[in-house]
């Protein structure tokens, strides 16, 4: 049984920390700085991918992402494309540009009146009649900046097999089961035991009391939430990429476009 919007939505976001997208052609490569991606090379494209931590696998079984949200970034460059790949990975393609670092100056000189006038930002000014009359510009003096993606991840654990090996007994009528008090030191082991004892499935939550908003009083979110002989959970990683300022090859372009 899929799990719900309404339970996905109780998940707490728990903070990975900072990470970097991947060549998606050598997943195992980071890629914490980048200016264009080559749109008609599939590798060239970044992945954002969830892993697992350390323990992981060992105490809550097999891993898969059944959802992808993008959350935010510090920035949206119009000429990047932020697509989620079968709701389990964020990619990224297109170039960072103009959008990224829009602080281009120029001048230009207005004949009738014989002086120079000075201007900063995109567009320029083509409607002016003496734009054409430039003599000056500059593209942005940045050399990069970094761009923070915030993406989450819901991860189901199916913890079945490794729930097994703490098992002395299954009953089969019930179908629960009674787990032995040692070695048991897994997370989902001691949830599987809970549960096991009280024949119901047993979310760990933690509950949301907010003096400031009484709506929030009382509101469940669940760290980890169980059911079956799967758990799930909600990691958060800051994605973070460095990128160059390249805006001077396509500055030709965009002066010969306005002119």
């Amino acid at each position: 049984m899929a799990l719900s919007n309404e339970i996905i939505a109780q998940l707490s976001p728990q903070d990975r920390g900072i990470s970097f997208p991947v060549d998606s052609s050598s997943p195992d490569i980071a890629i914490d700085e980048v200016s264009t991606f080559d749109t008609i090379a599939p590798s060239m494209a970044s992945k954002c991918l969830w892993k697992p931590k350390s323990d992981d696998i060992a105490n809550f079984g097999d891993p898969t992402v059944i959802r992808c949200e993008l959350i935010t970034a510090t920035f949206f460059d119009s000429e990047v494309t932020r697509t989620i790949i079968n709701n389990q990975v964020l990619e990224l393609t297109g170039q960072y540009g103009f959008d990224s670092f829009p602080n281009v100056t120029y001048k230009f000189k207005d004949t009738e009146k014989n002086e120079i006038i000075s201007g900063s930002g995109l567009p320029f000014p083509a409607d002016n009649e003496y734009f054409k009359n430039l003599i000056e510009f500059g593209i942005d003096e940045r050399s990069n900046r970094d761009i923070f993606y915030t993406v989450d991840f819901v991860v189901e654990f199916d913890y079945a097999q490794i729930a097994f090996e703490f098992v002395d007994e299954i009953l089969l009528e019930t179908g629960g089961a009674l787990l032995r008090d040692d070695n048991n030191d897994s997370p989902i082991g001691r949830v599987v035991k809970e549960s096991s004892q009280r024949q119901t499935d047993v979310p760990i939550f933690t509950t949301t009391d907010s003096p400031e908003d009484p709506d929030l009083d009382g509101v469940i979110n669940y760290d980890l939430y169980v059911e079956g002989t799967k758990a799930y959970r909600r990691d958060r990683f800051l994605f973070n990429q460095t990128i160059r300022n390249f805006t001077g090859e396509n500055i030709g372009a965009l002066v010969r476009a306005a002119l």
